[in-house]
């Protein structure tokens, strides 16, 4: 029997094959972590048996250190990145390594293959700095009762090491929000929105949002008109309680002040108002259901247009009082709002008139107007206060006066960063250089638990077996979670490296404090003879460790 394993980096992706592919293996006997308090590291150790044989693994961190062992889990993918991607190292349908699982049970090695487990250390702020030995060992596992025994046992010792530096992060000053479904949670769960049962869940992947750095979140007025067929409908999903009666509308927001109230408590502290209009140009207005002398209908929808005089009258009694609501909340410059999401050139028209009914009644001030663009000319009217603009359009935009700077990615686009499966997750991490490079405000990406498929046609869809939204994106783009059997979220490979991106993000701002942005600047450059761009950067694991250390040195010395 041959057993063996090896150290490689948290940015590879090992997958279920007689090979180790891993661009770099960091050590063949240790590893070793490395992380400021406040902060994370994450390692890989890959694994391999010629024997189809089930782990054990324990660890013994010190006091102030987290320390989570997960087996780096496999998914089917059938498209893990675009046909003719360079970036891409495959566009190949198989089995891809995403889910980190909890080890509730012994990690079972398919004969002559590689796995993987994830390692994670989260150090405390009260940590002491040093370098720690943590005390790790795998062993064989023998079922009890089972008449077929190993013909082997063995037991190994594992050198795992932590270097908890002095310095702590600078709080996170980027907004980040990923754009999570009230509708896809309920569904999949099969539990009522708003339910007791439902606020468990939220509260459960809420927390692990804010945890790995997702501070806004998107709050469903009504029904999000997003990713939605025209003429077709997703899930009601609606916060407020809307009534029409002798020719007025009135509102009770009690609902909405308890969904605001349990997501600060989880640790959101920014909001996105959902979208007033339909996607791609505000043509029509969202699916909104109302209490009337006849029951509850539903007043609004694809069958109204967004410029009928009933849905002004709304908004001209909704918008004023729910500004004063949340002031009153003392929310005032915590929340954003949207028209519509992505217009097109063609819409011009008429995401103007929807932009200027809303700012009617929205001090630009006090609730500044986002929304995701690919064209200048939105912004350029003014007909919004902020572009979120698509990095593959951000030479248009940056060089504008913007009040905030905001950026996005979507889908798996050659040459620009994106978390796909099918390329290196040099191409997500690279995220965090990019924000920072040039000052980005905040950062949006529409799909944190989209379970759906596009358009949302199929509700049904199961995550653990359709990871492109039904045949419509490369896997790694509609979610970053998985939905866990015990009602909490199942985080992913490409989850983690994005956190990574927002870390390193921090530790280039809390640098920036000690040595100035140019310093900082050239110090990520080093060795390379380009400037990095948002369609020009490096990918490999290996320079990004480098990176990495090269910044926790500099913070040491810089103390």
């Amino acid at each position: 029997m041959r057993f063996e394993y090896q150290f490689v980096s948290a940015m590879e992706k090992i997958f279920c094959r007689q090979n180790l592919t891993a661009e770099k293996v960091l050590s063949p006997a240790g590893g070793q972590l490395q992380a400021v308090r406040g902060g994370f590291a994450a390692v890989q150790l890959a694994l391999k048996c010629d024997f189809n044989v089930e782990l054990e693994f324990t660890a013994s961190p010190p006091e102030g250190v987290s320390l989570s062992l997960r087996e780096v889990g496999l998914v089917p993918c059938d498209m893990p990145s675009s046909p003719g991607n360079h970036d891409a190292f495959t566009s190949e349908p198989g089995l891809f390594p995403d889910p980190l699982l909890e080890l509730e049970k012994p990690v079972r090695l398919t004969c002559g293959n590689w796995h993987a487990v994830f390692i994670t250390a989260d150090v405390s702020l009260d940590c002491s700095p040093g370098s720690y030995s943590i005390p790790s060992e795998i062993k064989t596992y023998q079922h009890p009762g089972c008449p077929w025994k190993l013909p082997f046992d063995f037991q190994e010792k594992i050198d795992l090491r932590l270097v908890v530096h002095a310095s702590g992060l600078a709080p996170q000053k980027l907004i980040c929000t990923n754009w999570f479904y009230c509708d896809c949670l309920a569904h999949y769960y099969k539990v009522p929105l708003w339910s007791e049962d439902f606020w468990v869940l939220a509260r459960n992947y809420w927390s692990n949002m804010a945890a790995n750095g997702r501070n806004m979140l998107l709050v469903p007025l009504w029904t999000p008109p997003l990713d939605t067929a025209i003429g077709h409908e997703r899930p009601v999903t609606q916060l407020l309680k809307i009534y029409w009666k002798n020719g007025c509308f009135s509102f009770d927001f009690s609902l909405l002040k308890k969904f605001l109230d349990t997501a600060q408590s989880c640790g959101i502290t920014c909001f996105e108002m959902v979208h007033l209009f339909t996607q791609w140009g505000a043509e029509a207005t969202p699916l909104i259901m109302v209490e009337t002398e006849k029951g509850k209908e539903k007043l609004f929808g694809w069958h109204v247009p967004s410029t009928a005089p009933l849905y002004r009258k709304f908004l001209n009694a909704l918008l004023p009082e729910l500004a004063d609501f949340l002031k009153k909340e003392n929310l005032k410059g915590k929340v954003y709002f949207h028209i519509s999401d992505e217009p097109t050139e063609k819409k011009l028209q008429v995401y103007s008139q929807a932009s200027a009914l809303v700012r009617e009644y929205l001090p630009e001030k006090d609730f500044p107007i986002i929304d995701a663009l690919s064209y200048i000319e939105f912004y350029r009217k003014k007909l919004l206060s902020i572009p979120v603009a698509s990095v593959t359009h951000w030479h248009d935009f940056e060089q504008q006066p913007l009040r905030e700077r905001w950026c996005y990615f979507a889908g798996d686009m050659e040459k620009y960063t994106t978390s796909a499966f099918g390329v290196p997750s040099g191409q997500n991490r690279i995220i965090g250089v990019l924000l920072y490079l040039y000052k980005m405000d905040g950062f949006l990406h529409w799909g944190h638990n989209f379970w759906f498929s596009q358009y949302s046609l199929d509700f049904d869809l199961d995550p653990w077996r359709d990871t492109t939204a039904g045949k419509a994106f490369a896997g790694g783009g509609a979610f970053n979670v998985y939905p866990g059997k015990d009602g909490r979220p199942v985080e992913s490979l490409h989850y983690k490296i994005f956190s990574l991106a927002l870390q390193d993000l921090r530790l280039f701002r809390t640098l920036e404090e000690k040595i100035g942005f140019e310093a900082v600047k050239e110090l990520i450059h080093q060795g390379l003879d380009y400037e990095i761009t948002m369609d020009h950067f490096p990918r490999s694991s290996e320079w990004f460790e480098s990176l990495y250390l090269r910044i926790l040195e500099k913070l040491s010395e810089s103390r």
